[in-house]
């Protein structure tokens, strides 16, 4: 599948004299309230890839600009957490987000009987929406968006509501709520649903619900934050290893096929003995995936790293990254891994194909299969040259996804909702460094 680039965001409206009469400078700047609703902020452990999108979004939602007839306008984000998981990340992260001057919430403290939980953290949002004066809501987790379409509905013409789908795969542990979401509510009541890869925007689109709603999903892709590529530029790579020092991020958990990596180890060692392996995660698999490695004899060669805040440099120390997922949204740490200009070996699914070209950003492999996947690593290791190629070309596609483009596009996208006839003013972004 094609990897479609990151649009420019449209204008809504075309201007008016007024409006070019009248620079940015001199208009008066009107300030949206707008919440980011996750499942919590334990990053690391719990809430994973989704609820660290939406920290950058909120945060690079605090540069954006539209320019109307009228006046400039600005987001002020609010991250709105589900769930308290009393994680070691939990407070890292909302204290980070906190730093940068976005409030923060916690609608449940304490768990309890879900029904009565989530009712319980309808009331709170619906306070805090009353409090705050906020006009649109962006979900970002399954039981979130049950929580926008209820603050909706107490706000009926009021509150308008997105849902941004991180992965194909939703609601597993009841599937059959899934589909009647699906066929009932989804497509009916968000006012728009965005889709973070060609894939589940295909999947969206494909429902029934949406076709007879005859509104697609919006694709705006997940983005890579800037500091982390200045980070990356900051920290040395180590000298070049006899075999592979090979490295994995992501929460312990099925998604991410950790599991296939480790039983491609023993195949790797034999061909290349020295080989390495660092996996950047904690999750509750941990100790099923201590225990397979010790079964198959390769426990020596791992290095079981928790949540950590020094992935740039662990990147930079590192030849070679695999993405292992049985399924994926789109992910991230392949992005952050191509600015790291490291070849990559990931999995044929999701967003992973659209941002792996096979065979010439790097190569894609069926998941599940661990002699493909240790094939495909021993493949690229032994052809230095390739892989150095392959790895620069990822690495020039990478500029379009940083995070002030993609905040932007959301930014135009609430304007386009809030029926603010807007133009996006272009993002302030700083120099994209390289690794030296």
């Amino acid at each position: 599948m094609t990897l479609q680039r990151p649009a420019t965001p449209q204008s809504v409206d075309t201007q008016t004299e007024h409006d070019e009469r009248l620079s940015p400078a001199k208009k008066p700047v009107h300030t949206i309230p707008v919440i980011q609703l996750i499942d919590g902020f334990a990053i690391a452990e719990q809430s994973g890839g989704a609820a660290l999108f939406a920290l950058n979004l909120a945060r690079f939602l605090c540069d954006a600009k539209l320019a109307t007839a009228q006046a400039t306008v600005t987001f002020r984000p609010i991250v709105c957490g589900l769930w308290q998981h009393n994680a070691p990340s939990e407070a890292h992260w909302r204290s980070q987000i906190e730093a940068a001057g976005i409030e923060t919430a916690i609608l449940i403290e304490e768990r309890g009987n879900l029904a009565a939980d989530m009712a319980r953290a309808l009331r709170r949002l619906n306070h805090l929406v009353d409090r705050t004066e906020v006009q649109l809501i962006n979900s970002h987790f399954e039981r979130c968006d049950l929580l926008a379409l209820g603050c909706k509905a107490s706000h009926w013409g009021r509150v308008k509501i997105v849902r941004t789908v991180h992965a194909e795969r939703q609601w597993l542990s009841r599937p059959w709520l899934g589909t009647l979401l699906d066929l009932a509510a989804y497509p009916w009541f968000f006012d728009a649903e965005v889709a973070i890869a060609q894939e589940t925007q295909a999947m969206l689109d494909r429902r029934r619900a949406a076709q007879w709603r005859q509104r697609p999903a919006r694709l705006i892709y997940n983005g890579l934050n800037p500091q982390f590529v200045a980070q990356l530029a900051q920290s040395t790579a180590s000298a070049p290893a006899v075999d592979p020092r090979l490295i994995i991020v992501g929460r312990l958990e099925e998604q991410k096929g950790h599991a296939t990596l480790i039983n491609a180890l023993p195949t790797l060692l034999r061909e290349c003995p020295t080989t390495t392996l660092t996996i950047v995660g904690a999750g509750t698999l941990y100790e099923t995936l201590v225990a397979q490695s010790r079964a198959l004899g390769v426990h020596a060669a791992i290095r079981f790293l928790s949540g950590r805040d020094d992935v740039p440099a662990l990147l930079r120390q590192s030849d070679l990254f695999v993405s292992s997922s049985n399924w994926e949204g789109f992910p991230t740490v392949i992005l952050e891994a191509m600015a790291a200009q490291l070849p990559v070996v990931a999995t044929d699914v999701g967003g992973s194909r659209e941002l792996v070209r096979n065979g010439e950003t790097g190569y894609l492999v069926p998941p599940r299969d661990p002699q493909a996947l240790a094939a495909a690593i021993i493949r690229l290791w032994r052809n230095q040259p390739l892989a150095h190629q392959m790895a620069r070309a990822a690495r020039e596609q990478i500029q379009p996804f940083l995070f002030p483009n993609i905040a932007a596009q959301y930014s135009a996208l609430y304007g386009e909702l809030l029926a603010l006839s807007s133009t996006p003013l272009p993002p302030s972004q700083p120099p994209y460094p390289t690794n030296s």
